[in-house]
This record gives structure tokens, sequence and C-alpha cells, in this order.
């Protein structure tokens, strides 16, 4: 608005010098063009101005997410700490990264979580990832967020760790614990703190 004020405000200035030199004082064509111009300026001023603060909304959405996911365990469980916690960093693809550590003084947890763009773009990368893998399939679990897979320790009776690897939204997370139990329980914390923001969510599909 200020290019169009500033561009009415210099005709009309014109127009007052003109009427004092005894000159007519109509708008000609070149006044149109000009009203026109500053017009857009200013169309194009308040666009950007709506776009910028669009994105620092998205951006204080998602950090807000990535706080909430921060706070989750302590807010639940009396006696986790967090031991580390990530600000958001941006990847090149997009994404926005995090990695989380929490204890109790008896175990810890761990989890890095990724939010994707799209729920699309989250889908296709989680489904890239295990796509030519059928063996996976003996590690699906049901019950946690959109997809998920909980892989036991790599030595047979070992005491961990677990890790539970799952979607939700546009939210792709990989925990690790000790105890299958802990993993489980803690990722639904987790996803309770995602499912507090607004955000798209997968349809309800019947899995195995």
């Amino acid at each position: 608005m200020f290019f169009l004020y500033k561009g009415i405000q210099s005709i009309y200035r014109q127009k007052s010098e003109d009427r004092k030199e005894g000159q007519a004082t109509h708008l000609d064509r070149y006044d149109v063009l000009f009203l026109a111009k500053n017009m857009q300026k200013s169309f194009n001023c308040i666009l950007l101005t709506l776009m910028c603060c669009l994105i620092a909304v998205k951006a204080h959405t998602s950090d807000s997410a990535f706080e909430r996911i921060k706070h989750s365990l302590p807010q639940r469980e009396a006696g986790w700490k967090i031991i580390k916690a990530d600000d958001p960093y941006d990847q090149r693809d997009g994404s926005k990264q995090a990695h989380f550590l929490w204890a109790n003084g008896v175990e810890e947890v761990g989890a890095t979580v990724i939010l994707y763009k799209s729920l699309k773009t989250a889908k296709d990368q989680f489904k890239r990832s295990h796509k030519d893998e059928s063996s996976m399939d003996v590690f699906l679990v049901d019950g946690i967020g959109d997809e998920a897979y909980l892989f036991p320790p790599i030595i047979l009776n070992q005491d961990g760790p677990f890790n539970l690897w799952f979607r939700k939204a546009r939210y792709e997370i990989l925990m690790s614990a000790n105890s299958k139990n802990t993993v489980k329980r803690c990722a639904k914390y987790i996803i309770d703190s995602i499912s507090q923001t607004n955000i798209q969510t997968d349809a309800a599909e019947p899995r195995r």
C-alpha cells in the first residue's frame, strides 16, 4: 500500500502544480499506467509478506512439535530426564531431523526423529527402505503409529538393544532401548505428542 499511496501522492502533487500554471489537470493514460505499476508493486509486497508469514508459522509449528517430543517422556513418567536434545536441522531434501536421548537412572531411550515435507514423501521414504526385503514382514508390529517394525537384539538372548522403527503421519522415527516394553511404551508417548500437532494423517488401514 505504501507504493500505491506514494504514486497517488506524486500524481496529485504534479496535478496541483499544473493547476497553478493553468494547465489541464485530468488524469491521462500515462497517469493510469503509473498508478497501475504502483498497484502491482503494492500487491507484490503484500503477497511476499504473506508468504514470509506462512513460512514462519509452518517453521514454528514443526519446531514446537519437536519440542513436545523432547518433553514427552519426562511429562508422562516421573524419573525420566532429557540427556541430549538436538535442535532440529534441515536436510537437503527439505526434511527436518533431530536426535533425543532420555534416561531414568536405570535405562536409556534414544530416538532419531525425521519430519518430511509431505505425507506422500514420508510414506515413499519409509517403504523405499525395505521394498525389496520380504523378510522384513516378520518384524511388523501393530498398534504403533501407521507402520512399525520392531527388531530384537542381534545376538539371541542378549539384553537389548531393541530397535523400533516406525512412521506416524509425516514423522519417521527410529528408537532404541534395552527393553522391548520400554521402547514400545515410550514410542506411544512420542506418538501422542505428534498427534497434538495439526498434521495430515493416514486413513485407518488394517495391517497384518
